[in-house]
């Protein structure tokens, strides 16, 4: 998998330890949406612990995603095998501020682009969050069925 992605309007760069700050800020923000399980992410240590978890496994993947004019960090992108899912799943969280349908469709777009040219990853699943219509709707424009 490509460790950064660049499309027409965002940065992907995998994540790192020095990002931790970062990390923690965003996901202590009263914006950010809840993800599938709270990652208990308060401080930034606690960041850097789950990066450094991240880092060790060869079955977790995350981009930050950035902006590029201006410049923000808007979200974050994810490729994980999960223990209970038979195939990896792709997940994607982004600033209240930046929910908009083409940011997340631009940057999924980019890692699936990539992760789909290995013969491993034929099937990708993503987590529909039942109480969020616009993830549901961003996962149908990508192509995926939901149940």
């Amino acid at each position: 998998m490509k460790p950064s992605h660049l499309t027409p309007n965002l940065i992907l760069d995998t994540l790192r330890v020095e990002d931790a700050p970062v990390l923690a800020e965003l996901m202590n923000r009263p914006d950010w949406p809840d993800g599938p399980g709270d990652r208990d992410i308060k401080t930034e240590e606690d960041a850097r612990n789950y990066v450094r978890e991240i880092d060790e496994s060869p079955l977790h993947h995350y981009w930050l995603v950035k902006q590029k004019e201006p410049f923000a960090i808007i979200g974050v992108v994810t490729f994980t095998k999960r223990a209970y899912l038979d195939h990896f799943d792709i997940g994607f969280e982004f600033l209240s501020e930046f929910t908009r349908d083409e940011y997340a469709i631009e940057a999924v777009t980019a890692v699936l682009e990539d992760v789909m040219h290995d013969p491993r990853h034929s099937h990708i699943l993503a987590i529909e969050k039942q109480d969020n219509p616009g993830s549901k709707r961003i996962l149908e424009k990508l192509g995926f069925s939901c149940s």
